[in-house]
């Protein structure tokens, strides 16, 4: 199961603090106007807090329904990409090697090419599909072999909607987890190979 973005984490821990200060200093005016006997503006003070509560909940329930989709669909990425994963490890049992090109996972071994589309992306490919390697997301990384060291990365995925350094890539022995693009190039042999878009992704 996926965690919980770190960035959302940040974002409501920041929140949280500035809910919890914004009530300390607010304590403090109404308290400073009541000693001064300024009742009329420490009413008009207590007034604020409810509206600034509102407005948090109405910016909450917009957000929330964006950032839920997003998590289930970066965890959709996860499972789809340890599926063609274990579909490569399966190709493997009757070939005694990787497949060199994705499409040679379909039919046999995977139901469709559209598999291999990120659920991220915005854009759809054309036909809802991606029936070639240079239309898929998932790119399958050359010359890797069933015998490799189980945590070898075996495939990734390319798409540019993944948050900055939150690539899934997925390990020869199935395994599938985020790494940064630093990471994966280093575990690539520094070849590059990582896309421009994934490093740069917002």
């Amino acid at each position: 199961m996926v965690s919980v973005m770190p960035r959302v984490v940040v974002l409501l821990g920041g929140a949280l603090l500035a809910i919890l200060a914004g009530l300390v200093v607010w304590t403090a005016l109404v308290v400073w106007l009541i000693r001064r006997r300024r009742i009329k503006l420490g009413v008009a003070v207590c007034l604020v807090p409810p509206i600034l509560l509102g407005l948090c909940m109405v910016v909450a329930v917009a957000l929330l329904p964006r950032l839920q989709h997003q998590g289930a669909s970066k965890a959709r990425c996860l499972i789809m990409l340890r599926q063609v994963g274990l579909a490569c490890r399966m190709y493997a049992m009757d070939y005694d090697c990787f497949p060199e090109r994705l499409p040679q996972l379909t039919p046999d071994y995977l139901s469709g090419p559209d598999v291999f589309v990120c659920p991220l992306r915005r854009e759809p490919v054309a036909g809802a599909t991606a029936a070639s390697d240079e239309r898929a997301d998932y790119v399958l990384v050359a010359g890797v072999r069933p015998s490799d060291p189980p945590d070898r990365v075996l495939l990734y995925c390319r798409c540019a909607e993944h948050e900055r350094g939150q690539v899934p890539v997925a390990h020869v022995d199935g395994s599938v987890t985020f790494v940064s693009p630093e990471a994966l190039d280093a575990a690539l042999g520094g070849s590059g190979v990582v896309p421009a878009e994934a490093a740069e992704a917002p």
